[in-house]
């Protein structure tokens, strides 16, 4: 299972209310939370931050 569609099933567990949150979020702001941070993947990685991202799959 990708990390996308893994996400997807979390995504299928939120309340009705929260799941139109992130949509308005991301639909007002293009990027999620975190995304928008900017943080260096690796860098968090090294830190042992655990982050959960909600935003669209980053474009290839």
């Amino acid at each position: 299972m990708s990390k996308f569609s893994n996400q997807r099933q979390q995504d299928h567990d939120l309340d009705d209310a929260e799941h139109t949150r992130r949509d308005r979020w991301l639909r007002r702001h293009g990027h999620s939370p975190v995304q928008l941070l900017h943080l260096d993947t690796h860098l968090i990685k090294t830190t042992g931050i655990h982050l959960v991202d909600w935003g669209r799959p980053a474009s290839r």
